[in-house]
């Protein structure tokens, strides 16, 4: 988070949301969204959402809860397990819906059960029955745990992305490289817009394969020119005209990921892919794609890189470096 990022505390008056609020004043964060019960009611779906669409917070620091003791909890469970469900569902839902780039869901740990091993794990959970007396607050508490899940699961937001997808005609030019360019705005100011996006492309595997072979060769092209510098790249994700995302996606995937030998680098990318984002819950047609575009075009482009530099050692002068290049790429070199 930037020091001048947008970030709402829910709950900054409670015991854990006012120590929170106190870390992000001392180090520095001055552009902190706060609200009181009095005035924002959480459990009021569309309160929350008019204050989402107006205040557009870019993080939640959800620490907002209806709290109490052991005899509170067990005169009033229907109260407690409704309004923290309330709350949950209003300010989870209405972050995914105003694109709010992180969530932190606070938990209890009357969410673990009442015999659970000391110390606690979080492996724990779900493993054994809770206690009783607060058991429908723990339980709503767990609900939220699994909203935030599912949130990510079904609409990737583990990991927002933002793309240039508009623009006026002369205010933006695109990057000249062989592989992986990116579109920059060169005046003016970009306008984020909050929502899912999906691609759909209807052609079939014989254009798909076909395609990723084609950009195989250019992406292994541009990996080479890293390294041996045949041609000088158009670099121009600098602060002024990109987001901090693309400018890390592209230092972590030349810095760390290119350096890796391919079968290790298109292998844990195949896995991070499949198990860690869960691609394997989108069944077969999943599994298609996930070994096609996440593990055999990442292991092609390594081997046609491999290719390359097996040749380039071979040539003896930077014109024949030039031509066996253009040779096994079908790229016209300038």
């Amino acid at each position: 988070m930037e020091k001048s990022s947008r970030i709402y505390v829910a709950g900054h008056r409670g015991l854990v949301g006012s120590a929170i609020l106190r870390l992000l004043m001392q180090q520095g964060y001055n552009n902190l969204i706060l609200r009181t019960h009095a005035e924002l009611d959480l459990t009021d779906r569309s309160a929350v959402r008019a204050f989402f669409d107006q205040e557009r917070p870019e993080y939640v620091i959800l620490a907002a809860a209806k709290v109490g003791g052991i005899l509170a909890n067990d005169t009033y469970p229907a109260d407690f397990i409704r309004e923290n469900l309330a709350i949950e569902i209003s300010v989870i839902d209405a972050s995914y819906r105003s694109g709010v780039k992180r969530l932190l869901f606070l938990g209890s740990s009357c969410i673990y059960p009442k015999m659970a091993p000391q110390p606690i794990k979080e492996e724990y959970l779900l493993t054994g029955p809770l206690e009783p007396t607060n058991r429908p607050y723990a339980l709503a508490k767990i609900a939220g745990i699994e909203m935030c899940w599912s949130y990510n699961r079904q609409y990737g937001t583990g990991f927002p992305l933002t793309l240039l997808r508009i623009w006026r005609r002369g205010k933006a030019h695109i990057e000249d490289r062989w592989m992986d360019e990116h579109m920059y705005l060169t005046e003016g100011r970009a306008v984020t817009f909050h929502g899912g996006f999906s691609d759909y492309n209807l052609n079939d595997l014989t254009f798909f394969t076909a395609k990723h072979n084609y950009y195989a060769g250019r992406e292994a092209l541009d990996a080479l020119n890293q390294r041996l510098h045949l041609f000088e790249p158009q670099l121009a994700l600098t602060a002024e005209a990109t987001a901090t995302q693309a400018k890390i996606k592209r230092f972590f995937k030349e810095s760390v990921y290119n350096r890796l030998p391919f079968e290790i680098s298109a292998t844990l990318y195949f896995l991070f892919r499949y198990v860690l984002q869960l691609g394997f819950l989108d069944g077969r047609a999943g599994l298609v794609y996930h070994v096609l575009q996440g593990f055999w075009y990442r292991f092609l482009v390594g081997a046609k890189l491999n290719e390359l530099e097996l040749a380039v050692k071979k040539a003896t002068s930077e014109e024949e470096i030039r031509s066996e290049v253009a040779r096994l790429t079908r790229q016209k070199l300038s």
